[in-house]
């Protein structure tokens, strides 16, 4: 197994590109189900096809690969005894194979979107690459790149043509889990109510908007000292008409958030997702992309690029060796 990794810090946050050269020892396995294709589109005059669909997986928790994958073993099993989960996917493949092979540049998907066209071919920004204007000045289709995203993120906006990792929800032995979350803001404009999830993501349930372990505090800078809100000046709520309705996805503060101030939300949560998926969730599909004969989009190695969060995601995914197939 060889991996080289190089990241360097654009304006944008942090960004990741890694060689994965992923190989194996005997016969090549991957931890993928199924692979099923829902849609398919001849984009460029014909030159490229663009699939999309899902990717089911199944993990086995003792297996070593997956070793690191938190609360693996809490998740619900089938007769098997694995763990299943699925992910949505986008691949944009070359109609004629060049003849060294496809080499694969799968981006590692931030909040589900897609950037590597834009970043790379200065196209527009969509999750559905069509037009030309989707596809600017065709760099990485001139390679004859083979350009994959799955999804990773379980909490991903609920927006058309956003990758998802759809991953089960831990237990303690079929009991649920709670536990502490914290969220915090710092906004532009003065506000009444802000969401628990940033842009539009999905945030884990509240357990108890009640319990005493909320707290919602205020400070003036990231060291500053942090004041506690009175209970009694905020709840999960939002504004509905001249009423304040409960909603466990937002926060409602009276007299309102002011700009500027670092306001954090300590509260109770419940049923864990086990996120650690998406890793396993990349690593198998590449893994299934490269060895398995039934790929649709074979390739014959692979390169991630990853930006902000999604660079973070790579160190990550080589750190845990999630590299190796």
């Amino acid at each position: 197994m060889v991996t080289r990794a190089r990241r360097h810090s654009p304006g944008l946050g942090v960004a990741c590109l890694a060689l994965l050269a992923l190989s194996a020892v005997g016969p090549a396995r991957a931890e993928v189900r199924r692979v099923v294709v829902t849609g398919r589109q001849g984009v460029l005059d014909g030159a490229y096809e663009r699939l999309t669909g899902s990717v089911e997986l199944e993990l086995d928790p003792a297996h070593p690969a997956n070793a690191a994958i938190v609360d693996l073993d809490h998740a619900p099993r089938n007769a098997r005894g694995r763990v299943e989960a699925s992910a949505d996917f986008m691949v944009l493949r070359p109609r004629q194979r060049p003849a060294r092979g496809s080499t694969a540049l799968l981006e590692v998907s931030n909040r589900g979107g897609k950037a590597v066209l834009p970043y790379f071919d200065g196209a527009a920004w969509s999750v559905n690459p069509t037009t030309d204007e989707d596809f600017g000045d065709r760099l990485l289709i001139r390679l004859g790149l083979t350009i994959i995203w799955v999804g990773w993120q379980f909490d991903v906006a609920h927006e058309p043509g956003l990758l998802r990792l759809h991953a089960p929800v831990a237990t303690d032995g079929g009991r649920r889990i709670e536990g502490l979350v914290r969220s915090d803001w710092t906004i532009d404009q003065p506000a009444t109510r802000v969401p628990l999830g940033h842009r539009g993501h999905v945030p884990y349930p509240v357990a108890d908007p009640r319990h005493p372990d909320n707290v919602l505090s205020v400070r003036d800078a990231p060291l500053g000292a942090r004041r506690i809100v009175p209970r009694d000046r905020w709840d999960f709520a939002r504004e509905g008409g001249e009423a304040v309705i409960p909603d466990p996805t937002h926060i409602y503060l009276s007299g309102g958030f002011q700009p500027g101030k670092i306001y954090e939300l300590v509260y109770l949560a419940r049923d864990p997702a086990v996120v650690g998926l998406g890793l396993a969730a990349v690593r198998d599909f590449l893994s299934w992309a490269r060895y398995d004969r039934r790929s649709e989009f074979p390739v014959t190695k692979a390169i991630a690029v990853g930006i902000s969060q999604s660079g973070r995601f790579l160190r990550h995914f080589v750190y845990h060796g999630f590299n190796p197939d």
